[in-house]
């Protein structure tokens, strides 16, 4: 597996529902799609979040008119800071399956994954990262790779500097995604008025206002 592109905290908006913001969003080279999320509590790794999440990636990777056989396969990656089925095992691996075909695959190209943050043994590629990842000195971290930008990310001026603007912009990112929710609401809202008036078409209030006029249909439905 080789990542091609990633992006952390990745807002994927929702005009009829809960919106999310992905940990990292990842393509690796055969396109594959990834969704990796770290949780440390328990409450907010369930397994109907990690379907949401799933489906809500699904959206970002089929652009408009093409083929649904062109959707990529996509993991939804849980690493948990506990042992979330409590199995003792490194990792947890799901997919649909056919009943009545002895539980054979759908190959619908859906997976999710959990991997047990409790898992130690030093003698498993995922049992090294899980230790590194619950370390806060990187001198007893085991992954070369890992303890090196950790050291340069903490012990050095340049790195330090990194660490404040990543920062600065995710403190940014969160004021202007704060700002376009707060605008979105005031449409709903003005739109909602407007509907109560009752003497202005869907089509009118939804250009007037910036909002899809489907947006504006299904507020008319659920005050009706």
């Amino acid at each position: 597996m080789k990542v091609i592109t990633s992006k952390t905290q990745y807002t994927i908006t929702n005009e009829y529902g809960h919106e999310v913001r992905l940990d990292v969003r990842a393509i690796d080279n055969v396109n594959r799609a990834y969704n990796v999320e770290v949780q440390r509590q328990k409450y907010g790794s369930g397994v109907r979040r990690a379907r949401f999440n799933g489906a809500m990636l699904d959206r970002t990777l089929l652009g408009k008119g093409q083929n649904y056989d062109n959707l990529p396969d996509r993991y939804t990656v849980f690493i948990t800071e506990k042992d979330f089925f409590e199995g003792g095992l490194p990792t947890y691996h799901a997919e649909y399956k056919i009943d009545e075909l002895n539980n054979k695959s759908l190959g619908d190209g859906s997976y999710i994954v959990y991997v047990n943050g409790q898992y130690r043994n030093n003698e498993s590629p995922i049992g090294r990262l899980m230790h590194d990842f619950f370390c806060s000195d990187p001198e007893e971290m085991l992954t070369p790779i890992l303890k090196n930008r950790v050291k340069y990310l903490k012990q050095t001026e340049r790195g330090q500097l990194e660490v404040c603007d990543v920062i600065e912009r995710r403190v940014k990112e969160e004021l202007e995604e704060a700002t376009r929710e707060a605008v979105e609401k005031n449409k709903i809202k003005t739109a909602t008025n407007l509907l109560i008036v009752g003497n202005i078409t869907p089509e009118q209030i939804a250009s007037c206002v910036g909002l899809p006029l489907e947006t504006v249909l299904k507020l008319k439905t659920k005050m009706a």
